[in-house]
Formats: structure tokens, C-alpha cells, sequence
């Protein structure tokens, strides 16, 4: 199974994953902890990969197609500075889960919803979306906290 977003290794690297299909070239821009531009290897299934040393938990980055501009990972798992700024590499085994007597959710009680954070409000923010305004819309008008 193919393994979207960034990862990291246990070399103090990561290995950025993403899937152009219909690009010649792709480029890692990455921005923290330090700027360089990388062009990435094309690999089978559409895919452009790049191990980087050095790399890890709170590197910010870009990808580049070949004469277009910087554009966040569509398969980034964190944008600290909102959906147009750079993506942030987050090592998962780095967090101390808690909550081990967690069952979850039943399955005909679980709710999806996918929102589209630009169109969602006038200011197109994360910071901008709230339960309030989510419950007002309807979208929460059947959910019932246990």
C-alpha cells in the first residue's frame, strides 16, 4: 500500500510522497529548517518521491511543478499557516496516545462531512469556521452528544 503525505525514517530523514500523473517534473521546496529547491524522482503510478537527510518532524515544505508555482502538499497532515502556506512534516510516533479505553464511535452513528474551508466562509479560514456556524447550517441539527 502506497503511503500518502510525508514520513519519516529512523535516519533523521523523510521521504516526500506526491502524485502528479500528468507532470514531467516536480520540485521540494523546502522552507524550514532550511530553503533549497530539490527536483524529485518520477517514480511508477504518477508518483514523484525524494528522500532528504536531515529532514523530520517540523520541516515546512512545498511541492513545485516545473514551471508553475509553490503549492501546499495535498496530502499534508498539518498546515500551520492555513491552506496556502507551506505543509509541515508531523512524525506521528513522536506522540504519547492516552486514551487506550477509547472504543470508538459506532459505525451508524458516525457522521462525515466534508468542508471545503475557502468556500465555506467569507474569509476562506480555518479560524474562521465554527461549531456555531456549522449547527446553524443544519449540518449539526440531528447530532445529539452523548
Amino acid at each position: 500500500m502506497i503511503q500518502f503525505g510525508p514520513f519519516t525514517t529512523d535516519n533523521n530523514s523523510c521521504v516526500f510522497r506526491v502524485w502528479a500523473p500528468e507532470k514531467k517534473k516536480m520540485f521540494l521546496t523546502l522552507v524550514s529548517p532550511f530553503e533549497k529547491t530539490i527536483e524529485m524522482e518520477k517514480v511508477d503510478g504518477g508518483y514523484f518521491m525524494l528522500e532528504v537527510k536531515d529532514t523530520g518532524h517540523g520541516t515546512r515544505y512545498y511541492y513545485r511543478p516545473e514551471n508553475e508555482i509553490n503549492y501546499p502538499d495535498p496530502a499534508s497532515h498539518y498546515q500551520p499557516e492555513g491552506v496556502h502556506g507551506p505543509s509541515q512534516v508531523i512524525d506521528h510516533n513522536r506522540f504519547e496516545w492516552n486514551d487506550s479505553n477509547w472504543k470508538g464511535i459506532p459505525f451508524n452513528e458516525l457522521i462525515m462531512y466534508e468542508l471545503h474551508v475557502e468556500t465555506s466562509t467569507p474569509e476562506g479560514t480555518f479560524e474562521a469556521i465554527s461549531c456555531a456556524s456549522l449547527e446553524c447550517s443544519g449540518i449539526f441539527r440531528h447530532y445529539r452528544p452523548r
